[in-house]
């Protein structure tokens, strides 16, 4: 499947698409599209059990998250904590321009982090 078709894929069919009670969460947007991701998260030990996400935004901000939650899911915290903007980049292979659209998700993810430190 091709960059498009599997951005297409997810957009219309998006994956993990929903709330998590109980879980904890973070949200992140991205001020040039407006889009807007919050990422869920429920750990049990030190691995992400269930992951969901809710959104608003274009296609590669709704298929990215998508595409962010399959990958993320039955991970250690340790994987989350130390992936970088980088890594998911390669993993979802959006076009320059974008970038931004496509780590709305990310970010949120690493704002949900944030949360388990505090």
């Amino acid at each position: 499947m091709d960059y498009e078709d599997r951005i297409l894929d997810h957009y219309k069919n998006p994956r993990n698409y929903g709330k998590i009670k109980g879980g904890i969460s973070g949200t992140a947007g991205d001020l040039l599209c407006g889009d807007v991701v919050t990422i869920y998260l429920k750990v049990e030990g030190n691995r992400v059990k269930d992951v969901k996400f809710e959104g608003e935004g274009c296609a590669i901000s709704m298929a990215s998250a998508s595409i962010l939650t399959e990958l993320i899911k039955g991970k250690s915290l340790d994987f989350l904590k130390k992936m970088k903007e980088k890594d998911f980049l390669d993993e979802v292979k959006v076009v320059r321009t974008r970038v931004s659209c496509a780590l709305v998700g990310f970010r949120a993810m690493k704002n949900a982090l944030k949360s388990l430190d505090a």
